[in-house]
């Protein structure tokens, strides 16, 4: 915090939607272009699996980012099979909990569920903020749910809380 200029600091007040505020005040800024948009543009990692690189190639082909796949809804339809929440997750969960040298993976899970029902809120408000997608591949609304969901998870990664706010 203290090497990031004020200019440069996007800052939200600490309320039950700051991620959703904050990842706005992110994709708002990159759609407006200037110092701050370069800024933002040069985080790079956002958590773990906001890449498809940090998932196995089995899930590579069909998931493009974990907070992009299922709903809140798909729990009961998971429950049925017998799992525990969507494969990728799952699977993603132990590879976390290993990386981690956590013995158990369920709080790896937890996490990461959580991570993706708090996307998932927002979801719906944010796509429509990017105004320029990135990527070429999928419909024009896939396109800008895979940049508001990589920006989710670099402002959410790089996030920390001063005093009443979020920046």
């Amino acid at each position: 915090l203290a090497r990031v200029p004020r200019s440069l600091a996007l800052s939200v007040p600490r309320r039950r939607d700051w991620a959703g505020a904050l990842t706005a005040e992110a994709i708002e800024a990159v759609e407006a272009g200037g110092p701050l948009a370069s800024y933002v543009r040069s985080w790079r990692g956002g958590g773990w699996a906001t890449s498809s690189e940090d998932l196995e190639s089995r899930d590579r082909d069909t998931v493009d980012c974990l907070l992009a796949t299922g709903s809140d809804n798909d729990f009961e339809i998971f429950k049925k099979f017998g799992m525990k929440c969507h494969p990728a997750v799952d699977r993603a969960a132990y590879r976390l909990a290993a990386i981690c040298r956590h013995p158990d993976e369920k709080a790896a899970r937890a996490a990461l569920v959580e991570r993706g029902s708090a996307w998932r809120a927002c979801r719906e408000t944010l796509i429509p903020l990017v105004r320029h997608p990135t990527r070429t591949e999928g419909t024009a609304r896939r396109r800008r749910e895979l940049d508001a969901a990589e920006l989710f998870s670099r402002a959410l990664a790089r996030a920390a809380r001063v005093g009443d706010d979020v920046v």
